[in-house]
């Protein structure tokens, strides 16, 4: 700075004491200082008194007094704050005075016409003279500041703008100037805009430009030359005729989304025969913009360039009428925790391993190379193929779509190699804590949990999978491990050497063997569960019929020429029923008929159903067994009295049960009736005449029909069985059958009689 004298005159305008003079700082305390007082006394500071005026002393002093008397405030005067309270005395006194001014009608204004009655008015303030224009502004004094020899910026005129006086508060010396300073001169205030002043300072100037010139040419020619090349090569990206698909047939998986960046991945398609992601990422964006953006084509070529096993490829960028779009591989299988959890059985151990080897070389490859980071990296790009290969999809997508929807904000934030590293490495952090998300629901490792809690095992590899995972969810980015330390600590794990197809064969082995034990054993339970239903349906329906049913073969109803039928009841029913609880006949009837069950078994015959106290039993159907259905259900009858005598009624004591039997051979016609439920019925007069002979019957005895006793008898003399001789029949006599007249009845008894008993 020279020493000269600027008799020109420089202004600075303010509001509210804004800039002050307490904002120019002129005096540095070195040695130009001088030269800078000189200079800055050309300048003029025009504001209102509002940044240095408090008042009167006395005033000042009185409100602050008052403060300090009620509300125990203390604040010294020269504090930056300290006019707050006089301007609260101000306003106060301003609705004071107005309130004093229409205190007539005052009962008649609203508040808008009193903030009215405020505006547009001069008011004599004990501290000052100021005027509320018609807006509610508080009008002060406009001074105009210098600095003075004190080194001070002092007020040098005052402007009235109630009275619209003009004071000058000292004898103005404009650097002993008797009239007014005149304009800057062309040449400017030391000459610098003139060349013949300048010429030296040119010469020596000459030399420089001439090699920046060379040097900006040489990077324009380099800048074309890149230019044309990336051309070239985004014309070898642009690719045509992509056929998509309707979006329910692609939803890349149920899980939520780990990234609010993959929300529009939700297009899928076919580039000729080979099926891809089509992300559509602007629209009205032709060739010829994209080709402009030389940062998106060098990104674009570096994207194209990114080849690895596990990676899947980026094919090129797709441009319709409304919009362009990213081409990526699309692995059809689907995203790896969807394939997991479908096949838990055959993703085990090693083959989890094989998958987190491969994601860990995909993400050093992606780190090592000019995509730098991922962005994005979560389960939802972690796709396996038809090959049963994982692929991590979309490498390379965030910094494309920087560069497309955001490139002025992303470039300001890394216009500087430093910024831009940083911004980098937050992406890779983000990448590696990603993949330990993905690893920790893989393992299904709780990253909390002390690895000493979560394994009870002594598994080397599990604990150190654990403290790998624990690092990658580090919350401190700096404290989770890079892609390169991962790779260096697979070596330190036994990774399985075979690859992700052998282990899966490996897998599929080990599932056929157990697949083969589970059928096994299903099998096994099968057959268990066959053998109860057949001995529930026996208990239902004859074997020969659950045999026809069973072999989808028809029920045919059947005709039995001979087939011999017993009826039993309880003659005292009524009386139990009448004379005991329902639970207790329930219970009655349950433990006689289960009697009756296990001697029915242990003959060939059939129980045909039972109603209350009646008990229908058969032989001689559904399989024929000649003429032995006779003496068999003879036999049987004789061992049912004796069931029945050992069936007691609790509440009655001693008192036993005397069944009532009646038995009838002839001609039945039988067959299965109904499809729910379904019973084998009986149907014929044999049925009805062995009913009478029950109810014709007497309590403990067995009425047979003639029929019965006929080929009893008949069998009797064609065999020698000394069991036939147990059976013992004694003519009743004529006995009146409805229906049947008078008829010849016989009782039968054992050769071995029973001991009396009392009788119901």
């Amino acid at each position: 700075m020279s020493g000269m004298i600027y008799p020109q005159i420089f202004l600075a305008f303010g509001i509210l004491g804004i800039p002050s003079q307490n904002a120019i700082f002129w005096k540095k305390n070195q040695t130009d200082d001088k030269e800078a007082f000189l200079a800055f006394r050309s300048l003029l500071i025009i504001a209102d008194s509002e940044g240095d005026h408090n008042g009167p002393q006395e005033v000042n002093w009185k409100v602050h007094a008052e403060l300090k008397r009620r509300y125990n405030i203390s604040q010294k005067i020269e504090e930056e704050d300290a006019e707050v309270p006089v301007k609260q005395y101000e306003i106060f006194s301003i609705i004071a005075s107005t309130l004093e001014r229409t205190r007539h009608y005052l009962d008649r204004m609203t508040v808008s016409d009193f903030v009215k009655e405020c505006c547009n008015q001069s008011y004599n303030l004990t501290t000052r003279q100021v005027y509320v224009d018609q807006f509610g502004v508080l009008r002060s004094l406009i001074v105009a500041k210098r600095l003075g020899p004190s080194g001070l910026f002092e007020s040098v005129i005052t402007c009235n703008l109630v009275t619209g006086n003009v004071d000058l508060l000292e004898t103005f010396n404009w650097f002993g100037l008797t009239t007014l300073p005149g304009e800057i001169d062309h040449c400017g205030l030391n000459g610098e805009n003139c060349l013949t002043t300048r010429e030296p300072e040119l010469i020596n100037i000459r030399i420089p430009i001439i090699c920046i010139i060379l040097v900006l040419l040489t990077a324009l020619g380099t800048f074309f030359v890149r230019r044309m090349t990336l051309q070239n090569r985004l014309a070898d990206l642009v690719l045509r005729d992509i056929r998509l698909e309707e979006p329910e047939t692609y939803r890349m998986g149920s899980q939520p989304r780990v990234t609010k960046l993959l929300d529009q991945l939700e297009r899928a398609g076919f580039y000729g025969e080979t099926p891809v992601y089509v992300q559509e990422f602007s629209t009205n964006t032709g060739v010829q913009r994209v080709a402009q953006n030389l940062a998106l084509v060098d990104g674009l070529v570096a994207v194209s360039r990114a080849r690895h096993p596990f990676i899947a490829e980026f094919y090129g960028i797709s441009f319709n009428r409304t919009s362009s779009s990213l081409v990526f591989e699309r692995p059809l299988k689907g995203p790896l925790h969807s394939v997991i959890r479908a096949n838990e059985m055959i993703y085990d151990f090693d083959v989890r391993m094989q998958i987190m080897n491969a994601m860990i070389l995909a993400l050093h490859f992606i780190h090592t190379s000019d995509l730098s980071y991922h962005g994005a990296f979560s389960n939802e790009v972690c796709l396996i193929n038809d090959r049963y290969v994982l692929r991590v999809t979309h490498a390379g997508f965030l910094r494309l779509l920087n560069l497309f929807r955001d490139e002025d904000s992303f470039r300001s934030c890394c216009r500087t190699s430093a910024d831009k590293a940083a911004i980098i490495e937050q992406y890779r952090g983000d990448d590696i804590r990603n993949l330990g998300v993905i690893l920790a629901d893989m393992f299904n490792i709780d990253p909390y949990v002390k690895k000493e809690l979560q394994f009870e095992s002594t598994n080397t590899i599990h604990r150190k999978i654990h403290e790998m995972v624990a690092r990658c969810l580090e919350s401190e980015s700096h404290a989770r491990p890079t892609a390169t330390d991962l790779k260096r600590w697979l070596t330190t794990i036994r990774v399985p050497k075979k690859n992700f197809v052998e282990l899966l064969l490996d897998r599929l082995e080990k599932h056929s063997a157990s697949l083969e034990e589970t059928v096994q054993s299903r099998t096994e339970a099968l057959l268990d569960e066959t053998r109860k239903v057949d001995d529930l349906l026996r208990e239902i329906l004859p074997s020969a019929i659950i045999t026809k049913l069973r072999n989808h073969e028809p029920i045919i109803a059947e005709i039995f020429d001979s087939v011999t039928i017993m009826f039993s009841d309880i003659p005292a029913f009524g009386l139990i029923v009448a004379q005991s609880e329902p639970l207790e006949v329930i219970d009655f009837l349950n433990h006689l008929h289960t009697a009756f069950d296990r001697v029915v078994a242990q003959f060939d015959a059939y129980k045909v159903e039972t109603i209350n106290d009646s008990y229908v039993v058969a032989s001689g159907l559904p399989v024929r067994n000649g003429n032995r259905h006779a003496m068999a259900i003879c036999q049987l009858a004789q061992q049912l009295l004796r069931a029945g005598a050992a069936v007691h009624i609790p509440a009655w004591g001693s008192v036993t049960i005397c069944p009532r039997i009646g038995i009838n051979s002839g001609f039945i016609a039988a067959g299965v009736a109904g499809t729910r439920a379904p019973r084998y019925c009986l149907f014929g007069d044999t049925m009805n005449t062995a009913s009478r002979m029950e109810s014709h019957g007497a309590a403990n005895k067995i009425h047979v029909s003639s029929s019965t006793y006929e080929l009893v008898k008949e069998a009797r003399s064609r065999t020698k069985d000394a069991e036939l001789n147990h059976l013992v029949f004694k003519a009743r006599g004529l006995v009146s059958i409805k229906g049947k007249g008078l008829v010849n009845t016989f009782w039968l008894s054992s050769s071995a009689a029973n001991d009396q008993q009392m009788a119901v």
